[in-house]
């Protein structure tokens, strides 16, 4: 089978003072460059609390080994690790090793309201899209965050789409 190359070629990059830049650290600088000018900050004015609908608040998400267990079993083992370096491989193959202090975690960030300061962390991974490639507007940024939160987020999801469906929040669709 083959093996999938984690590998970005990138650039060489056009630099704003019209030269091409071949060194890496350059290329990151011109891409961060662009990447902070179409970057959209989020509107801090947000709307007052929606209509109330009567539906039942959510309960508590509790974390069990088994809920950990199920998304590690699925993870592929191709995607990139995060900052951490922890690649969801060894997180798939420490299934019933990790579950339980996954769990723990879990519901400690919840019950804490915590997120801790290293799952909030990506690294910023330059995705070619398409037309010259000295261009960085031709790179999507892509954040690539730690395994361990995406478990977390998932689980999480799934809670709130289940809650959603169940209380006719949402439709099916």
């Amino acid at each position: 089978s083959k093996k999938k190359q984690n590998k970005i070629n990138v650039g060489p990059i056009n630099q704003e003072n019209g030269g091409l830049c071949y060194d890496n650290k350059e290329m990151a600088e011109e891409l961060n460059k662009h990447y902070a000018k179409v970057f959209t900050e989020e509107d801090e004015n947000l709307p007052g609390d929606p209509p109330s609908y009567n539906s039942p608040e959510m309960s508590n998400i509790h974390f069990t080994p088994y809920m950990v267990e199920e998304v590690l079993k699925h993870l592929k083992n191709s995607s990139s690790p995060g900052p951490d370096e922890i690649s969801q491989r060894v997180l798939k193959e420490t299934t019933s090793e990790v579950s339980l202090p996954l769990s723990l975690l879990f519901n400690k960030s919840m019950e804490s309201g915590i997120v801790p300061t290293d799952w909030r962390r990506a690294n910023v991974v330059p995705i070619y899209k398409s037309g010259s490639k000295g261009e960085p507007v031709n790179y999507r940024p892509i954040s690539l965050t730690s395994v361990v939160v995406r478990v977390m987020e998932r689980i999480l999801k799934t809670k709130m789409l289940l809650h959603l469906k169940d209380n006719k929040i949402i439709i099916p669709h």
